[in-house]
């Protein structure tokens, strides 16, 4: 709530004040330097400038331990066990005879997807069919 500049709402929008946002990144600098940092705050260090981009923009070393912790996080994401919903789909898919691949980690190395279903790329029907 800290963070929305409540003069600057419109139509349900929110815009984050960058005043705000600048003196947020200069104590979370602070904090990192002196060592009081935890590892979900540098996981989150990360989301927020991948969100926020330039407006949110720690030092080289900075983003460096996020970036860092973010990998991490990633790779203990990909040895956690998979959820009954997750059995499930697969259970569904296997039945169909659909092909998928299981924690897969997205070309940037941002994101992992629980499964991946790969659509045909011979296929020139564009998808969704109903043409006019």
């Amino acid at each position: 709530a800290m963070l929305v500049n409540n003069s600057e709402q419109s139509n349900s929008r929110h815009t984050v004040d960058q005043n705000v946002l600048d003196r947020l990144l200069h104590q979370l600098e602070n904090a990192a330097q002196s060592g009081t940092l935890v590892e979900e705050s540098y996981q989150q260090i990360f989301q927020a400038h991948h969100l926020l981009g330039d407006r949110f923009k720690p030092s080289a070393a900075l983003l460096e331990q996020s970036r860092d912790a973010w990998s991490k996080q990633l790779a203990r994401s990909s040895s956690s066990s998979r959820s009954s919903l997750e059995k499930e789909v697969a259970a569904c898919l296997d039945r169909l005879g659909v092909a998928y691949d299981v924690e897969v980690l997205t070309e940037n190395g941002m994101h992992r997807v629980d499964m991946l279903v790969r659509g045909s790329t011979d296929d020139d029907d564009g998808g969704g069919g109903g043409g006019g």
